[in-house]
């Protein structure tokens, strides 16, 4: 873990496990989130690591909020929002849908 100067002490601190740097040793003090940890998610508001959102397999994390969305209606599981994000297509009815190389699902056409 990386360490902040104390100025009281004069000496070097480990920061919080969660905390690449930071300015204190509580987990509050956050200046910058360690990427290898599962709390990557910095929350300016908090000064807090946050952990990422664990998705269902029909939504995606939403980098942006940290947040799980649904996948788009064609989407069994995605990576994304729209309809070229599939990474797994949904079935309807008695006509199958698969995935394109593209990630774009399109329906079986019967002759």
């Amino acid at each position: 873990n990386s360490e902040y100067l104390d100025k009281e002490t004069n000496t070097c601190i480990q920061c919080a496990e969660t905390c690449e740097t930071c300015s204190g040793p509580r987990e509050n003090q956050c200046l910058t989130c360690n990427s290898d940890s599962y709390f990557a998610i910095y929350n300016a508001s908090t000064h807090q690591c946050e952990s990422k959102a664990i998705c269902n397999t029909s939504s995606y994390l939403d980098d942006v909020d940290n947040r799980c969305k649904p996948c788009h209606e064609d989407c069994l599981s995605c990576k994304g929002s729209t309809n070229t994000d599939c990474l797994r297509c949904s079935s309807t009815g008695r006509k199958p849908i698969f995935v394109q190389s593209e990630g774009t699902c399109v329906q079986n056409v019967d002759c």
